[in-house]
């Protein structure tokens, strides 16, 4: 009695220990969970944000970088025209009105189909102003030796189109493309055309999101605010994340296109978000609220859960202690029933894998036992001796290869050392004996061999294919006078299946059938040894689906079937 009261106090005490510890958990995950919950909710309220501003902004982006592409090469094109050319050096060479009309009329056409108007410039090399679409009161002095001045580096660049920006104080900057024209390999004058950026500020101003294209030295060549623009026309944003203007945010992407010299950024209104402190807000009061409903449903939840656990602690007490075959039993339909059900099947498992171990030993014994007393048969050895002692007459050096491959199959049947080895490995101890058995039968004798080079490192079971082409051999000459045997091994997903056939006479049809149903069955109720037992042996080693499979051609052949299904510890890294 006095016992039993102390085991009752130490289940009691486990239970409290128990009951303590589940509700001291569930108070750290509800404040694990508001935490959690506080930093989604600033998650989601940010990526939702990121995601929206994003999208927009590179959906602009693209707007963008089309339109000035589609703007950029236009005027690219017209500059490089071969005909605009050719009138740009009339032009220079005999300003007529004839020549300047022509100039005028390729312009025009040009320009009519232009998104964004442009105005051109034709000066010589000497700084000379040829021909113009400004009027003059609207071409300063300032301006004209400015473009004079691009047209100065515009030379350094060979014949390429070279861009540039004007910027003027209080205006929209201007984008300026220059064509050098040559005649005879020299320089006479240039073709300047001139992008309004305030036609194009006007006709991108319908476009919901706001835009800058600058050159790689963040000269400003379009913007749709004059706020964006800082000092020296330059702008310097970031390619992407947050730019202030002022006091308003926005969300920019940008992309530069290197063959353009130019970036674009697509700049979309980021401001700032006045329901995520009243989102937190909630989301405490909420967290105030599960934890206080949390904490009663822990605590009934321990005191049930208790019980059930002390009741599972007897059981596993009871196989541990009094009756190894005893199995669970819970009356409660709850997650324990369920463990202790787990339990139960661990434990058929274990006893199931216990039966399997002793059936594989004892297997493993019988035929080592087996393939040793094949091997070591007087037949086989008198017959291999016997034709040692002739060839030590004939042929001495032949007889010693002879002796040293005996000797080598006679140390590797009798060696316990490693059961288990690769096919590689198994594979050279079945090219000795066959070395031996090529001797004794000459040409009578073939076998071809074929094994992919995957299959090499799998490991098998020592003496595996030695009982095949002994049974080939055994039975095949005794109905023929000539015996071919194929070996072949290939990977079939995670199955290694290995074929030998050969083409003697066979089995009879009843005792194939007979044999095929017994190893379909992995029959181990026979005590005889041969491939029955060889199958068994490989499906208690290698699982379900590993064992032999034969094919019996009465009259002309038979072939046995070796599958073994491995794992990643069948393998040998090498």
């Amino acid at each position: 009695m006095k016992w039993t009261g102390k085991k009752k106090n130490r289940e009691k005490a486990v239970s409290s220990s128990f009951q303590k510890e589940l509700e001291s958990l569930t108070l750290k995950q509800i404040i694990v969970m508001l935490l959690i919950s506080c930093v989604m909710t600033l998650a989601g309220q940010w990526g939702i944000t990121y995601m929206s501003n994003e999208i927009n902004a590179r959906r602009h982006l693209k707007v963008l970088r089309d339109t000035f592409l589609q703007i950029d090469d236009g005027n690219t094109e017209f500059l490089e025209d071969e005909q605009v050319m050719e009138a740009g050096i009339a032009l220079l060479e005999d300003r007529t009105k004839n020549n300047e009309d022509l100039f005028n009329r390729k312009f025009t056409h040009f320009n009519r189909n232009c998104l964004v108007k442009n105005n051109y410039m034709i000066t010589d090399t000497k700084q000379n102003l040829i021909s113009s679409s400004y009027t003059d009161e609207t071409l300063s002095s300032y301006f004209v030796n400015y473009i004079y001045a691009v047209c100065f580096r515009a030379q350094k660049t060979g014949n390429q189109v070279y861009r540039g920006v004007y910027f003027d104080i209080d205006k929209y900057e201007d984008t300026l493309y220059v064509k050098p024209l040559s005649k005879d390999n020299e320089v006479i004058g240039y073709i300047t055309l001139v992008l309004s950026g305030s036609n194009w500020n006007y006709y991108m101003s319908e476009k919901s999101n706001d835009g800058i294209i600058t050159d790689l030295r963040n000269n400003v060549m379009y913007a749709s605010k004059r706020g964006f623009v800082k000092y020296a026309s330059k702008f310097y944003g970031d390619e992407n994340g947050v730019v202030w203007n002022d006091t308003e945010r926005y969300w920019v992407v940008s992309q530069k296109i290197e063959s353009r010299n130019v970036i674009i950024y697509s700049l979309v209104d980021y401001p700032k978000s006045k329901t995520v402190p009243l989102m937190l807000g909630i989301v405490f009061i909420m967290g105030v609220v599960w934890y206080f409903i949390a904490r009663k449903m822990s605590k009934v939840m321990a005191e049930k859960n208790s019980q059930s656990i002390n009741q599972l602690v007897s059981e596993i007490r009871i196989i541990r202690k009094e009756d190894p075959k005893h199995r669970v039993e819970i009356e409660e339909e709850n997650e324990f029933a369920e463990v202790g059900m787990q339990i139960n099947r661990m434990l058929d498992a274990i006893d199931e894998l216990n039966e399997k171990n002793v059936e594989l030993v004892k297997l493993n014994s019988l035929i080592e036992l087996q393939q040793l007393t094949e091997q070591m048969n007087p037949h086989f050895l008198y017959n291999t001796l016997e034709i040692i002692r002739t060839l030590v007459l004939w042929d001495g050096e032949k007889a010693e290869q002879l002796i040293e491959r005996l000797t080598d199959v006679l140390r590797y049947c009798v060696n316990k050392e490693k059961n288990e080895i690769t096919l590689a490995e198994d594979m050279v101890y079945i090219n000795k004996y066959l070395d031996i058995q090529y001797t004794r039968f000459g040409d009578r004798l073939k076998c071809d061999i074929d094994i992919q080079p995957e299959c090499e490192n799998v490991i098998v079971t020592r003496l595996l294919l030695q009982p095949f082409i002994e049974n080939s051999i055994k039975y095949g000459f005794k109905n023929k006078m000539n015996i071919h045997i194929w070996i072949t091994a290939r990977m079939d997903g995670d199955r290694l299946v290995i074929r030998t056939r050969d083409d003697g006479y066979g089995m009879d049809e009843e005792s194939a059938a007979l044999l095929k149903k017994q190893l379909k069955e992995h029959d181990n109720t026979s005590t005889s040894i041969g491939l029955r037992n060889i199958s068994r042996r490989l499906y208690l080693r290698y699982g379900q689906d590993s064992g032999i499979h034969i094919h019996n051609r009465p009259g002309t052949g038979f072939e046995v079937v070796t599958v073994i299904h491995i794992n990643e510890k069948d393998r040998k890294n090498v």
